[in-house]
């Protein structure tokens, strides 16, 4: 897996974020958490592989942050995800990275709507998390991409209280080819 110069100088950023938006003349109040992040390379995002992009957030401070690799062939079903990258920071601040993960979302009309994956961190720690989605909507991220974005509500290692993204991206050829492939049955 590997989007070229466009992880040049990447990072990831995970918080606590607070704020307000005006919207119309209207205020609105922002105390969330939420992973966000920037690359500094060139972005010449064509022709990319798919990529899930998910983080889920406790208020206690714990995060699981993983970009995994998928397969889109059947986009109204389940596919298989296989980490590439990964962190996760624990309540008392810690961080570790994750050294090996796998899992699968079920997905209806490609978003992903129920998600399962077990991790494995630089210690020998694993981590399990069952999600499902409570809402989705497109991106067009880019001119020959789209991002199906999720906000998961996760149960993590039992604990229930986590939420977060899953953003699928898929080359928009990618899409074109499945959709009429899917047509001729």
């Amino acid at each position: 897996f590997n989007w070229g110069t466009a992880y040049n100088g990447h990072f990831d950023q995970a918080g606590h974020y607070t704020g307000h938006v005006v919207l119309r003349g209207e205020r609105h109040e922002v105390d969330c958490v939420s992973t966000m992040d920037h690359s500094w390379g060139p972005r010449p995002e064509r022709g990319q592989n798919n990529m899930s992009w998910l983080h889920a957030h406790h208020d206690d401070g714990t995060v699981l942050h993983a970009i995994m690799d998928w397969d889109p062939e059947r986009p109204d079903d389940t596919s298989a995800l296989r980490l590439t990258h990964g962190y996760v920071r624990h309540a008392d601040g810690t961080f570790l990275g994750l050294q090996a993960g796998e899992g699968s979302s079920r997905r209806e009309n490609w978003f992903p709507a129920e998600t399962g994956l077990t991790f494995t961190d630089e210690a020998g720690g694993t981590y399990d998390l069952q999600g499902r989605s409570r809402t989705a909507f497109p991106w067009q991220c880019w001119p020959d991409m789209v991002g199906f974005n999720t906000l998961h509500e996760w149960t993590f290692d039992g604990r229930d209280g986590f939420w977060g993204e899953i953003m699928d991206f898929v080359p928009i050829h990618r899409m074109c080819t499945l959709s009429t492939a899917m047509r001729r049955g």
